[in-house]
């Protein structure tokens, strides 16, 4: 009967911690699919009959532990939702970073502006001449950046999202 209580009550709270974290994040999947298992292994612990499972060549289950491997091995959360490592064109990041060089010595330069091609506002980059740029909302297929340092030559370049660690090399007048 104990078993029975602690499937139920597992249950509920998976319930409940679903309605929090409808996209959870990829530990909080595997701690939900753990307790949906738990859960599911000691509702089999409370019916009779009996179940065998054999995954070659480590695992070898009967009874509420098979139930437990079909349900962790097996995950059936992925059959009506996407996994959290899976990302669909609109999950993609916006992330837009790296550096502004110059092209004879590779140092970076600060305070060049990027602007984005199509949007008003402008980006400056750090001292060091990293810089970041995160599209939030929408995140464009392509985004095409006019880079500019007075001294240097302008550059446009077009990059697609998400472009970490890029390069960006000015020369000079």
């Amino acid at each position: 009967m104990a078993t029975f209580v602690f499937g139920t009550a597992f249950l509920i709270a998976l319930t409940v911690l679903s309605l929090f974290f409808p996209e959870p994040k990829p530990f909080q999947y595997l701690v939900f699919r753990v307790i949906l298992a738990l859960a599911a292994a000691g509702f089999a612990a409370f019916i009779p009959g009996f179940i065998h499972v054999e995954i070659k060549p480590a695992i070898r289950a009967g009874g509420a532990l098979a139930v437990f491997v079909v349900i962790y091995f097996f995950s059936p959360a992925t059959i009506v939702s996407k996994r959290p490592e899976e990302k669909s064109h609109n999950d993609r990041s916006g992330i837009v970073a790296g550096i502004v060089v110059d092209q004879a010595t590779n140092r970076g330069i600060g305070q060049a502006t990027i602007v984005v091609a199509g949007r008003t506002e402008g980006y400056v980059t750090e001292d060091s001449g990293n810089f970041r740029i995160d599209f939030r909302s929408e995140v464009p297929e392509r985004v095409r950046l006019h880079v500019n340092k007075p001294g240097f030559l302008p550059l446009d370049i077009t990059v697609e999202p998400p472009a970490e660690n890029l390069i960006l090399p000015l020369r000079k007048q």
